[in-house]
């Protein structure tokens, strides 16, 4: 099967550059695992100015793209932007032409300490120069009115593409705000056995981020996850980042930090794989 920059029945490089941003996303879930108490998750203030790397291969590609996330104040007081982003390199860059996808999100602290999504916006770009293009889909929460408005901006253009209703019910995250409400602790520890879901939602209306966390003989059986530490399992609404199918893993050592991240199994070729590059350790 070849590997073709849009491909309508092979693998898709543009699609397993948006698998590495969900390898990555995972990889760097905090532990607010069992080893941790609620008083020593870090605050959202300890976390501004944050900044992770990281490195993703698949199949023959080492390096198929290198990406961030980074926390930082959003301005307001008590609203925090978190971006996620990453870009192809070497041969995948010329494949995609040099493309670059980031999802970005602005929340508010909650008085109970969790996150609540404000704006949550993906964008795409590919080319460079004069022949850059691309599209950014932002979605606006409107509390107020109980809705959301979903918006496809391009240059020089700005379309409604539907609203959803979010009345009722607990209020749903998007991928980052869950992230976030992770890091932070929101969600309690990551203790084996325990099962976490999460609200989300897409285009189509509320769904369920699920949080497996396993125990040992419920682990698979491979070499990229060594012994010890926890190992969560996270399921995702395909149509948040088109994950093809397979499972999503990612690790913490003993000491509490995330190492490893992977898309299993994606359209039957292979695993996506994610190890953070830590400036310190």
């Amino acid at each position: 099967m070849l590997f073709r920059p849009d491909a309508g029945n092979g693998v898709s490089m543009n699609r397993v550059l948006t698998w590495t941003l969900f390898v990555f996303l995972i990889a760097v879930f905090p532990a607010s695992a069992s080893s941790r108490t609620e008083a020593q998750s870090p605050s959202a203030e300890f976390l501004a100015g944050e900044e992770l790397l990281y490195d993703i291969s698949f199949l023959w590609f080492d390096r198929l793209a290198t990406g961030f996330l980074k926390v930082e104040p959003a301005g307001e007081p008590d609203t925090w932007r978190v971006e996620l982003s990453a870009r192809t390199l070497g041969i995948a860059a010329w494949l995609t032409r040099d493309r670059e996808q980031s999802y970005v999100s602005i929340m508010r602290r909650e008085r109970d300490g969790r996150m609540r999504a404000l704006e949550h916006s993906s964008s795409l770009f590919k080319g460079t120069g004069k022949s850059r293009e691309g599209r950014v889909k932002r979605y606006r929460f409107d509390y107020a009115n109980g809705k959301v408005d979903i918006l496809v901006e391009r240059p020089g253009t700005e379309t409604k593409l539907s609203m959803l209703d979010i009345d009722g019910g607990d209020l749903p995250n998007d991928i980052l705000t869950a992230y976030m409400n992770l890091r932070l602790g929101a969600l309690g520890p990551l203790t084996p056995g325990r099962v976490i879901k999460v609200p989300t939602l897409t285009r189509k209306g509320r769904k369920e981020m699920v949080i497996e966390i396993l125990s040992e003989e419920d682990q698979p059986k491979q070499g990229f996850f060594p012994k010890g530490g926890v190992l969560c399992k996270v399921t995702v609404d395909q149509e948040v980042f088109r994950t093809g199918g397979g499972y999503i893993y990612t690790w913490f050592d003993p000491g509490g930090k995330p190492r490893r991240g992977v898309v299993e199994n994606v359209l039957g070729m292979g695993d996506v794989r994610g190890v953070p590059r830590y400036q310190e350790d």
